[in-house]
């Protein structure tokens, strides 16, 4: 499974190694909400989603080089880009 989504919870991981990325950012000491993320590959698009769910203020750069994996997302895992991403 490359990415996996949730349909009665959108915004929760079910991927162990996604959850565990989102615990990491727990030991970051600094304003987390004002930060830049960067997130290399779309995939299902759960990270950027997880990571705006939790820091609605931070930005992010998402890097896909592929445009399908883009257009993947939003039709299959409801991915929704935004002024911020």
């Amino acid at each position: 499974i490359q990415s996996e989504i949730n349909l009665k919870d959108l915004d929760q991981p079910s991927d162990e190694y996604l959850q565990l990325m989102l615990f990491a950012l727990m030991f970051y000491p600094l304003d987390r909400e004002n930060l830049h993320y960067l997130v290399l590959g779309l995939g299902g698009a759960i990270l950027p989603r997880s990571i705006r769910k939790l820091y609605p203020q931070s930005f992010l750069t998402i890097v896909e080089i592929d445009p399908l994996v883009y257009h993947l997302a939003k039709e299959y895992f409801f991915f929704h880009d935004d002024h911020q991403m």
